[in-house]
């Protein structure tokens, strides 16, 4: 059979979906689109994913950054085809240092057990801080966010997953960009968050605070809250730790604060505490999307870029 050209007449609805019919086959050779930003609030990324039966991403093509208010013509076609080498992961924001990233719509990085439990996640950035998870009975399932794959975490199970062992040390200021949701909500023996790790020393935590009023970034001794309280769907935070500069942007809103200067040695996702404290549960019940850790506090520009990506790609607010 000859290619064919599958058009669609604008202006369409974005994200704009081709689905491939019954018993149909799709080899995408090119895929051009005009996309119109004039209503951007933020820097956007025009993104084409293929996307399998099962709701799995098997590909991700991401342009440059558009500036918000801007409108651009896009071409997307697969010129890597006659390289033989595998190329790096891009990172969606490439004027960061990505420290680690951990994306659970990325299944080649997830490793299940025999039960069909997540036993590791590796590092996309290739410096191998993967979470793992060691006791079978804590390991989170799988399920999938805005149609993509991602991690299902239950508090009753105790289920999170953990990185330690690092040859160098995390130290401030470092970002951490993540997407989350929360399905039950918290109370002054359940404090669940996404992100934390091991007590001491006190670790980068992200919370949902006991009179479920607010969410919390501390670390330490040093907190910054923000008005919101669970359950919700999918929300996207990102965490700026740089001691009395620190900042918590919720969905592109950003408060400013203070937090303690203290040096990562670990990173748990799933939990704000690894273990809980002993009348406190911290993990969580809902799923994560995507975390990033990126050394340095990033600028404007780039907490524009990698928050731009992030909604795009989960339909956070």
């Amino acid at each position: 059979m000859s290619d064919q050209v599958l058009t669609r007449d604008g202006p369409v609805a974005v994200p704009m979906d081709y689905q491939v019919p019954q018993g149909g086959e799709l080899l995408p050779l090119t895929v051009r689109a005009t996309m119109d930003g004039t209503n951007a609030a933020t820097g956007f990324y025009a993104t084409v994913q293929i996307i399998a039966p099962s709701g799995r991403v098997m590909a991700s093509a991401i342009s440059a950054t558009i500036a918000a208010g801007a409108s651009a013509d896009v071409s997307w076609f697969p010129w890597r085809r006659g390289i033989t080498a595998a190329a790096p992961a891009p990172s969606p924001n490439p004027l960061g240092t990505l420290w680690a990233w951990w994306d659970f719509a990325d299944t080649s990085t997830i490793t299940l057990d025999g039960s069909g439990k997540i036993n590791s996640i590796a590092d996309k950035t290739g410096n191998g801080h993967n979470a793992v998870q060691a006791t079978a009975s804590q390991r989170p399932s799988e399920s999938t966010l805005n149609g993509l794959n991602c991690g299902l975490f239950n508090s009753a199970a105790q289920t999170m997953l953990v990185t330690t062992g690092w040859p160098t040390l995390l130290s401030q200021p470092f970002t951490v960009a993540v997407v989350w949701t929360q399905t039950i909500a918290s109370s002054v023996n359940y404090q669940p968050g996404p992100i934390g790790g091991t007590p001491s020393p006190p670790p980068a935590i992200l919370f949902d605070n006991f009179n479920n009023t607010s969410l919390v970034m501390q670390q330490g001794a040093g907190s910054i809250l923000v008005a919101k309280a669970a359950p919700y769907t999918q929300q996207q935070a990102t965490l700026t730790f740089n001691g009395a500069s620190s900042t918590f942007r919720v969905n592109g809103v950003s408060t400013a604060g203070t937090v303690d200067g203290d040096t990562m040695t670990n990173f748990a996702l799933g939990t704000s505490h690894n273990p809980s404290d002993v009348t406190i549960v911290q993990e969580m019940d809902g799923k994560l999307g995507e975390v990033l850790v990126y050394e340095g506090a990033l600028s404007a520009s780039q907490l524009s870029a990698v928050e731009s990506y992030l909604k795009t790609k989960w339909a956070t607010p």
